[in-house]
Order: structure tokens, then C-alpha cells, then sequence
């Protein structure tokens, strides 16, 4: 078994030692909600001093988020007004890696059943991908009422894709079960946090 590479205390390190280290990379990948700022808090102390110092140095900063809530562009006006500015392309998130594996693997000929955001869904469409019709569905209180509506599936879907849905429903998660029944139906997981940190004491379940 391979072993893992000893964790550095880089406040440990004499100046020569640190000037070794910032050498030894040229690319920066940090997460975001947590590492970097929390959302109903700000950014962490010393986070933007930081990003700013490795740009400055000439490292390529990317911020990976498995957060699809929100429009990339939020991340660009958030990385903004909290002083260390990042490009748009230089975000990644689970729409962005599910848009690029879909045609990677020659999947875009198919409808996706997404249990996702609108933002999730519109970067998707924006990618040039085809996103099955996905509610708003009604309250359902009869067995007439879902048996319509799960008998109302799309022969085109080809692929599943579940990432957070703070919307939804029985009729959604059954409508994704029979589409996967298909063999040839792809799943794909976008998020798999059981939860999200919003402040120090609150947490997104």
C-alpha cells in the first residue's frame, strides 16, 4: 500500500524553505464554502491575502465548489467584494465537470432527467445540452393523480443527474427510479454532501 506523503506545518519552515515549497507547484486548487469564506459570514480571515499572494507569485488559482446553487456568476461578484477577484473559467463546479463529462463521453444526443436548480439545469442548456422537462408538479393527494404523472415520462432521457434540489418531491425521485430502470440509462452523482455549512452553527442538511 502506498503510503501518504507527511503533513508540513508551514509556519515551521525558515524563509528558504518556503521559497522551496512555493516553487515546487505552479497551479492552486482550493475549495470554497468553508476554506475560503462561509456564506452567511464572509471570507475567512486571511484567505484573500493569500489568493492575492499566490496570484501575485504567478500561480493559477482555481476554485472547485460542489455547490451548483448558485450561477457561476455569483462566485465571480462573491470572489469580488470579498477582495481576491477569480475569472469566471476559473471556477469549477458540478454542472461545469457534469457538462464536460456528458460530452466527453458522447451523451449530449440524449435528454438529461435532472433533480437539480434551475441554475443547474440552465448551465447544462448553455453548454449545449438537453434537459428534460422537470416540473413544477402538482401537490399529490390521489393515486390517479401520480399514477398520471409518472406515466408521463420522456422516451428521450438517456442520463440522471441528482445534485442538490432544495425543491424536491416524491413524483421527481420516482420519475428518476423508472427512468433508471432502463439499462442503458446513465446515473451520474453531482453533489454528495450530506450537508452544507452556511455559519459556524448552522448547517444546510
Amino acid at each position: 500500500m502506498a503510503q501518504s506523503s507527511p503533513i508540513t506545518d508551514l509556519s515551521s519552515l525558515n524563509k528558504k524553505e518556503i521559497a522551496a515549497f512555493l516553487d515546487s507547484f505552479d497551479t492552486v486548487i482550493s475549495d470554497c464554502d468553508g476554506v475560503l469564506w462561509r456564506a452567511a459570514e464572509g471570507p475567512i480571515s486571511g484567505s484573500p491575502q493569500t489568493i492575492n499572494k499566490l496570484k501575485s507569485l504567478g500561480k493559477k488559482v482555481f476554485l472547485m465548489s460542489n455547490n451548483s446553487a448558485s450561477p457561476l456568476e455569483r462566485y465571480v461578484t462573491l470572489c469580488e467584494r470579498m477582495g481576491m477577484p477569480i475569472p469566471k473559467e476559473n471556477i469549477i463546479t458540478p454542472s461545469a465537470a457534469v457538462a464536460s463529462y456528458l460530452k466527453e463521453q458522447n451523451l449530449e444526443n440524449k435528454k438529461i432527467f435532472v433533480l437539480g436548480t434551475s441554475h443547474f439545469m440552465n448551465y447544462l442548456r448553455e453548454a449545449g445540452l438537453h434537459c428534460s422537462e422537470n416540473g413544477p408538479y402538482p401537490i399529490v393527494e390521489d393515486l390517479p393523480t401520480l399514477m398520471r404523472e409518472l406515466s408521463n415520462l420522456d422516451s428521450d432521457v438517456g442520463t440522471v443527474v441528482i445534485d442538490t434540489d432544495p425543491n424536491i418531491n416524491f413524483i421527481k425521485m420516482m420519475k428518476a427510479v423508472e427512468y433508471l430502470k432502463k439499462p442503458d440509462c446513465h446515473f451520474i452523482l453531482a453533489a454528495s454532501d450530506v450537508s452544507a455549512i452556511l455559519t459556524k452553527d448552522l448547517k444546510l442538511i
